[in-house]
Order: C-alpha cells, then structure tokens, then sequence
C-alpha cells in the first residue's frame, strides 16, 4: 500500500510540473502573437518575427488582414498581449507585401520605450512541417469572443498545394496566426477558411521562410558595430555610459556600455542609407560627447569606433572668466561716459 501511494504522489507531482510548464508555454506562445486592428476593429492576428537595435518589432500577418487598411490608406495598429488596450501604429512597405502568391505581409512597430521592447517574446519556427495526418496542431488568434486564445482541439488532415489542411471551428480572428505542431513551434500560417468555419488553410513553414528570406524581413546580414569610450577623468567610472542613435535626425535608439567602455550596436542594411549618427550622453560627465556620422565611417569600411569625450570646463575657472569679462566691460563703459573724446566723440 505505502509503495502504490508513493507512486499515486509522484505522478501527482508529474502532472502538476506538466501544467506549469503548459501555463508558461501558453503564456509565451500568447506574447509572441499580436493583435491587427484595422479602423478600431481587429481583423486578425500576427507572429513576433524579431526585434532590432533601434527598437523595431517585425511582424508577419496575412495580407487580407491589412488589405482594407491599404485600400483606404490608414495604417493599422498593433495590440500585444503584454500591454493590452494600447495599440500602436504600424509601418508598412509595399515590397513586405504578396497579396498574390501567399497572401502575407510584412509590418513594423517602433518602439520609444526599452523597457516594453524587453517584453516581446518571438515565435519558435519549426524545421519544417514533420506532423502527420490525423495529428492535433494548435492555433493561436482572436476568434469572435475571445482574445490569445490558444486552442489545442485542431487536426491536421492533409496538404493542399502549399497549405496545411486543418479541420476545426476557425473564424476570421484566426488568420494571421500560428499554427503549432506538438512542440509548439509554428508550422503554418493561418491564411483562409471554409465559409461554414470547419475547415481553415495554411501557408507551410518553407514557404514561409523562403518568402522572408527573399524579403530580407527582417533585415538580414545586420552591420555590428563595436567601440569604446575612452576618458579623461580616471575618477569617472565607463560602465553604464548612454549612448544614444539618431536616423535621419530622428532619436530611435539607446545602448550601454560595459565596465571597460566598450559598446556593441546593429545597423541595418537599409538603415544605411540614412543619415546615421551616434552620440554620448552621461550624467557623470556633465557633457554631449563627440558626434559620430556612422554612416560615413560604414563607407571607409572602419568597423571599430573609438569615443572620447570633451569636458566641460571646470565651473570655477568659468566663473572666474565670467567675473574678469565683466569686470572688463564695466571699466571700458566707464571711460567712454567720463572721456568720450578718446573714442572720438
């Protein structure tokens, strides 16, 4: 009796590790699924493909989700599960896009705030579509009723052409969204149904891949950028110094150093273009430090930058300055009151 009742806690305690981990598997697979809102009304859902230096979430949808926000020229907006009931606007670019081949589409977010960007979690892609027919898959997506619903009750029934065939109760809210073997990493995206909602289609994971690939989506080959910051003071410490990247003049981006100075950025290749330039801020050194066109510097082909900063002068020594030019004015407006004709008057 005591050993069956040592087995029967043991696998209570299997089952209860089981469900942490499902719950912390359903909480990532949630984070990395977005929400697509087009004129106030979600349209569909989205995959967290990545997230740059510059704070740039890239995200994978179907095209039809979009499409009426392009007919009327409105950008749509973006909902993430960390920060629910705010929508953030989205970028598109036409050569993101194939409405006719695949029916996806390529869109971007930019950040201001690190912290939130810390937050996004991306999909896990699998290898390649290894499930075989009569096998449940999961979904992810914004069925009518419910929002991140990840349902588990879908089966694979074949392939179709470059579809997964899967049979279940889908909507509209669904398209856009993962599809995920038995590990959770995606194989499909959600891109059609069948008008009575029994049957839906997606796009095979190489497909997918291939299309991204081609697209550069997100940006492939990123330029690593290394420095370090070099000091006058030997009291200040370097670790922690802000660095801070503007594009096009436009602030997008901060990083940090490390306790010896040194500094790591990625510039993408389209960000290239741009007028790229980098400054140095920190408290501790009570000044801007050099500015730095990137872009310039990518072209001679230096990869490693080195920082200096200029100081201030000391406030003293300024004050003292100040007083004597003062000092100086005072006496010259003095004499030309009492001996204008020394001046010529």
């Amino acid at each position: 009796m005591k050993v069956k009742h040592v087995f029967l806690i043991i696998i209570s305690l299997l089952i209860k590790s089981s469900n942490i981990l499902s719950q912390e598997t359903h909480e990532h697979l949630k984070c990395s699924v977005v929400k697509v809102i087009v004129n106030g009304e979600c349209k569909g859902a989205g995959i967290i493909l990545g997230v740059d230096d510059f704070k740039r979430v890239y995200i994978l949808t179907s095209y039809h989700v979009i499409e009426n926000s392009i007919e009327h020229e409105k950008m749509p907006y973006i909902e993430f599960y960390n920060f629910q009931g705010h929508h953030f606007r989205a970028e598109m670019n036409h050569k993101y896009i194939d409405k006719k081949s695949y029916d996806l589409a390529g869109l971007i977010v930019s950040f201001k705030n690190e912290k939130l960007v810390d937050e996004i979690e991306e999909i896990n892609f699998a290898d390649s579509v290894r499930i075989a027919d009569g096998e449940s898959v999961c979904i992810v997506g914004h069925p009518i009723g419910f929002n991140w619903k990840v349902d588990k009750t879908m089966e694979k029934i074949g392939i179709l052409d470059d579809d997964i065939v899967i049979r279940g109760q889908i909507s509209e809210g669904n398209s856009g969204g993962p599809v995920l073997d038995n590990n959770f990493k995606m194989i499909g995206l959600m891109t059609k149904k069948e008008e009575d909602n029994t049957l839906g289609y997606a796009l095979e994971i190489d497909f997918i891949k291939e299309l991204l690939e081609n697209w550069k989506f997100p940006p492939q080959g990123l330029i690593n950028i290394h420095g370090q910051v070099l000091k006058r003071n030997k009291n200040i410490g370097l670790k922690d110094v802000d660095l801070i990247f503007w594009l096009n003049n436009k602030k997008e981006g901060s990083t940090k150093t490390d306790e010896n100075g040194n500094f790591s950025i990625k510039i993408g290749p389209d960000d290239i273009k741009k007028k790229i330039t980098l400054k140095i801020h920190d408290n501790r050194f009570k000044s801007w430090g050099n500015t730095y066109n990137i872009q310039n510097i990518i072209k001679k082909g230096i990869k490693d930058i080195k920082l200096t900063f200029k100081e201030k002068p000391n406030d003293g020594k300024l004050k003292w300055l100040l007083l004597i030019g003062w000092s100086l004015f005072t006496v010259f407006e003095l004499i030309l009151l009492l001996k204008p004709e020394a001046f010529g008057e």
